[in-house]
């Protein structure tokens, strides 16, 4: 049986209440030698002993050292040193009631047991710290032990019992069913058991029948010893099958290759575009400039609400018909927020072209430094036109996003290499504000890139008195025109109406002038039109379409109804009687209904299918309507606290008094992240009906895990995380932590998709789409890593960024050392640090 421990399940810390040095011998593979104890150590390795603290260390062949310790009162550093782990050590046994070879350490009497551990004294309270620190940070499992000892019951009760759903760390219980009884009393004696052992001593107890079947072998009767062996055998063997299904390559990724065909020439390939764009002044008056400079880059430039977005869209149509061979990537930025989407299709798009036609072999960062890189192999036009990009910089024009400041300095550099170069180059078309302006003027005026006519590669377009020119707006006078208001009764489609009171309107007059926040104006302007009565007179129902909105505002990017479906807000809503509806599919269609009513209105925008093969339709918040409804609940997005998050020394410098939900807030979110991911659970939105068996490779049920993510990275930084923390405690009662729940919701995310991939590969679909790409994967497991640092769990916090990084290495960045390695390889060495592993692998490769 120590064998098993030790060599199947990989235990290297043992706490024992027996005498002997059977525990020693069997890690020193010497259990059958013959002669006195101290020969067979001495025969084992080189024995030294510290008559202080009476520790044996233990020299084994390989460089392999054990050290053998006994607990004494006044040493409790002893015990701490095996909580957290020896750096000195591989193996470590604590013997708990004395050793064999010290007879005065051990414990035969209720008086000795008393003298060890009751004892009034200086040293009691550090004794209790230790004990906490052994129970509370290191999963423990229990092995041989009938549970009907007071004492270490009564440590368990005072220790873990006292709040069995607040631990980080989970303790076990081995334990073998009663096969005497039949299969259904036996199911219900181990529930009694387990239910009473949890809630008694806060331990969760594992039955050797049940190891057996989850390891797909039989269940042996036999002695207990025996029995017992088997156990441990089965559980390593499960172990190891979960582990080979976690290691094994994943097939079916969410693909941005799919979006690129092999011959892109005369294509448009269009990114969270909406569908239907408004009408705009003469593209030309963007394209001649463009055309007539042969800038490598453009920069537009305009103030917010004069609808940029559509004019990226209407400038892409009109490039492609005039060039039939061009290949345009349009990229709406506002409805992406996830950085390493957008770059890597912008990546792939460039390794077609350049004549690839396998899967990408190097990271991202890798290719843009390349001499090439942006370089294509014939005369054709390759054009990437991005709006939207506001979110990435800050107000003087300093980059937030390291992985797009990455990107566009390595383009600037290859304009420098190539400015008189005869190789055509991919050009950029960059829509933005006076903030982005800044950044590119900087850039490409510290890389200083001169064309060959003496040129600057970079136009700047000022994209304000275009639109003046034009004559196309819907605005009466040239000044109304370009208030920074305005957009939001032109792009909006939500105007005044009759409804509306006349305070209501004399806020809005006095929020219009020109010299007025635009969020204040948003505010007075919103607070007119989003009251029931001017929703109703747009044919909506103004609590369920005010329940849309603010679920879209929460997502925060483009969501299909059929996601909507499974929110607990939107459920409830409709399980109103006045809305007449009982079944999903008839749930699903009045949803549908608002949606597009909505999208009428201009408050919602339909956006592209996404590439998966079922094309639900998506629909997007207005970005100004995501502003508001996000402000109202206290909560911004912010995108420097979320990059910041993916770190853990990055995340300790961020402010603590950032925007936190309120507790309400916070419940509902987890609330509705507990429903997307549990989504394969519900009843189908098409069939209406339940399945019998989970079907996590449901479409709607892949297209809410995203949900689920979006909601998790646009709410959850640790540090506001840790803000709920530090002030829960007169709200929460007897609940989880913050970041417990926090850590067990991506704990369920990374196994829903774990489990979405098993079930895509068993119905042997080769078209079928996974939840996430590889870079979200890679965060996820980074972000669990970081949960569990920051709340003292070294080891799972070491296993999630080991996880991190191999997800890494093997999907993302194929072993470059990019920036997803930095960050990273950074958080591990924090958690060497604390473990006081200096030398460690992570540590040395810096």
């Amino acid at each position: 049986m120590l064998d098993c421990l030790l060599t199947k399940l990989d235990i290297d810390r043992i706490l024992t209440l027996n005498y002997d040095f059977e525990v020693e011998l069997a890690i020193a593979q010497d259990p059958g030698a013959k002669g006195s104890t101290v020969a067979k150590l001495n025969r084992a390795g080189i024995r030294q002993d510290d008559p202080a603290t009476h520790k044996i260390v233990l020299r084994m062949p390989g460089g392999r050292s054990l050290v053998s310790d006994v607990f004494l009162r006044e040493r409790t550093d002893r015990l701490i040193e095996f909580a957290v782990g020896s750096a000195e050590h591989e193996y470590h046994v604590m013997h708990l009631h004395g050793r064999a070879d010290r007879h005065e350490t051990m414990v035969v009497s209720y008086r000795d047991y008393d003298r060890l551990y009751r004892r009034s004294g200086t040293s009691k309270v550090p004794f209790e710290h230790a004990l906490g620190l052994l129970y509370s940070g290191n999963p423990v499992l229990f092995v041989g032990i009938g549970m009907s000892e007071s004492e270490i019951n009564q440590s368990l009760q005072d220790v873990v019992g006292d709040h069995p759903y607040r631990r980080v760390m989970p303790t076990f219980l081995l334990w073998n069913a009663d096969m005497t009884l039949s299969e259904e009393a036996r199911k219900a004696d181990k529930a009694i058991k387990r239910i009473d052992m949890l809630h008694r001593l806060g331990v969760l107890t594992l039955f050797d029948d049940d190891l057996a079947r989850h390891a797909g072998v039989d269940l042996l009767e036999g002695e207990t010893t025996e029995r017992l062996a088997r156990s441990i055998d089965n559980l390593a063997a499960a172990m190891a099958r979960r582990g080979d299904e976690h290691a094994k390559p994943i097939s079916h990724w969410r693909s941005l290759s799919l979006r690129v065909p092999q011959h892109a020439d005369g294509k448009i390939i269009a990114a969270w575009a909406l569908i239907a764009a408004p009408s705009l002044p003469a593209p030309a008056a963007l394209i001649t400039p463009f055309r007539e400079e042969n800038a490598l880059l453009t920069v537009v430039a305009a103030t917010s609400g004069l609808r940029k977005g559509a004019a990226a869209r209407c400038f892409a149509n009109r490039f492609q018909e005039d060039h039939p061979l061009a290949t345009v990537v349009h990229i709406n930025a506002d409805f992406c927020f996830d950085t390493d989407t957008m770059l890597n299709l912008i990546a792939e798009v460039l390794w077609r072209r350049r004549g690839h036609r396998g899967p990408r072999h190097m990271s991202r960062s890798r290719q843009f430094a390349e001499d090439l890189a942006f370089c294509l192999p014939d005369n054709s036009d390759l054009v990437v036109v991005i709006s939207g990009t506001e979110r990435m910089f800050g107000n003087g024009g300093e980059p937030l996003s390291a992985e797009f400041d990455e990107a566009m300095r390595c383009f600037a550099a290859s304009c420098c290499r190539h400015a008189r170069s005869r190789h055509a180059h991919a050009r950029f078309v960059i829509l933005g504000t006076l903030r982005v302006k800044q950044y590119f003027c900087g850039l490409f005026g510290e890389v200083g890139t001169i064309a060959s006519d003496g040129r600057p590669p970079v136009v700047i377009i000022d994209y304000g008195p275009l639109v003046a020119s034009s004559g196309q707006s819907n605005a009466g006078d040239a000044a109304r025109r370009f208030r920074k208001h305005h957009y939001l009764e032109v792009e909006m489609g939500v105007r005044a109406t009759e409804a509306m009171t006349p305070i209501a309107i004399r806020r809005v007059d006095l929020k219009a002038g020109p010299d007025v926040a635009i969020a204040d104006y948003r505010r007075a302007h919103f607070a007119a039109n989003l009251t029931p009565t001017a929703l109703r007179s747009l044919g909506l129902d103004p609590d369920l379409a005010l329940d849309i909105l603010m679920v879209m505002a929460f997502v925060g990017q483009p969501v299909e109804a059929e996601v909507l479906l499974h929110v607990p807000r939107l459920r409830t809503r409709l399980a109103d009687p006045i809305f007449g509806v009982t079944k999903e599919v008839e749930r699903l269609e009045r949803i549908g209904k608002e949606l597009r009513l909505l999208s009428g209105c201009g408050l919602v925008l339909p956006v592209a299918p996404s590439i998966d093969p079922t094309h639900m339709p998506r629909f997007g918040i207005h970005a100004t309507l995501l502003a508001e409804l996000r402000d109202r609940s206290g909560v911004p997005l912010s995108e420097a606290a979320l990059s910041a998050a993916f770190n853990m020394s990055l995340y300790a410098a961020q402010p603590t008094d950032g925007p936190v939900p309120e507790p309400h807030l916070h419940d509902e979110l987890g609330h509705m992240i507990d429903w997307l991911i549990g989504a394969y659970n519900d009843p189908s939105p098409i069939s209406d009906e339940r399945p019998s068996e989970p079907e996590h490779h449901r479409p709607d049920a892949l297209a809410a895990l995203r949900a689920a993510l979006a909601v998790i990275r646009g709410f959850y930084s640790t540090s506001a995380l840790l803000s709920i923390e530090s002030d829960r405690s007169t709200w929460l009662g007897e609940r989880d932590g913050a970041l417990t729940e926090h850590g067990e919701r991506l704990d369920r995310l990374l196994e829903a998709f774990l489990r979405s991939q098993r079930a895509v590969e068993r119905r042997g679909d080769t078209t079928g789409f996974g939840a996430f790409y590889p870079d979200e994967i890679v965060w996820l497991y980074n972000e669990r890593g970081v949960v569990k640092l920051a709340q003292g769990d070294l080891y799972e916090a070491r296993a999630a960024f080991d996880e991190a990084d191999r997800f890494n290495r093997t999907y993302v960045e194929f072993g470059d050392r990019a920036l997803n390695w930095r960050r990273i390889t950074l958080n591990q060495i924090v958690v060497d640090i604390e473990r006081g592993r200096f030398s460690s692998r992570a540590t040395g490769s810096t």
